[in-house]
């Protein structure tokens, strides 16, 4: 009858360790699964600022895909200006660490000062011509002869915010309304935010490469009445 006993308890015990090795199991497939569908396909961007309004106002959430860097004129993509900041390498791997687990929403040594990735507009490509004439851009292509506007050359229907200033408003403080003619380097993109007022982009940056993409902005979903495709 003692036998009987332990071999039950023994069972129950097996069966148990079996219980909690299947949910630790299934815990970590789901955090592989997340970090997998956030790393190669989408993921979420919240927006703070009103850079790119009205088309995505502040407060915002975007899906963006790592997939899709390669943009056509007018898209919306994600592009990271700022260098990261070395770690030591115990922080790093504990920065690492805590990012997987919370699907990258989560970095305890990230510097809160430190400039994000910002969803700009692509304007400019490799090759074009383009200047800016009251916060508008006109843009000639490589092998054309005339300037045409932005808007002229995208398919893709935007707005812009662009706010009234006054006659004595010095055009060389904040953001630029003139710039310039620029011819764009192999591998170069001219971004501005739709927000040319007040927005942070390639005319303080300057042009972008291929290696500040960091995604294509697929669309909106947060807050529910500014749903939209981009």
């Amino acid at each position: 009858m003692v036998r009987d006993i332990y071999s039950i308890s023994y069972k129950m015990k097996r069966d148990l360790y079996s219980r909690i090795s299947t949910v630790i199991l299934c815990f970590f497939i789901t955090v592989l699964a997340v970090n997998a569908v956030m790393g190669f396909l989408c993921y979420p961007v919240h927006t703070k600022t009103d850079s790119m309004m009205p088309d995505i106002p502040d407060n915002s959430v975007v899906l963006v895909s790592p997939l899709l860097k390669k943009a056509e004129r007018g898209q919306i993509i994600l592009v990271e200006t700022a260098r990261k900041e070395k770690l030591p390498f115990f922080k790093k791997i504990l920065n690492s660490t805590v990012s997987f687990f919370t699907a990258r929403q989560c970095s305890p040594f990230e510097s809160g000062t430190a400039l994000k990735p910002s969803l700009r507009r692509v304007i400019g490509f490799p090759g074009d011509e383009l200047y800016i004439s009251n916060y508008l851009v006109y843009v000639k292509p490589s092998g054309e002869q005339h300037f045409l506007t932005e808007f002229e050359l995208t398919k893709i229907d935007y707005n812009l915010t662009v706010g009234e200033t006054s006659a004595g408003t010095d055009q060389k403080i904040g953001a630029l309304g003139n710039m310039e003619k620029l011819t764009l380097k192999e591998g170069e993109y001219f971004v501005l935010s739709d927000n040319r007022l007040e927005g942070i982009d390639s005319r303080i940056w300057g042009p972008v490469t291929n290696k500040n993409i960091r995604g294509r902005a697929l669309f909106v979903y947060l807050p529910f009445n500014k749903a939209r495709f981009f």
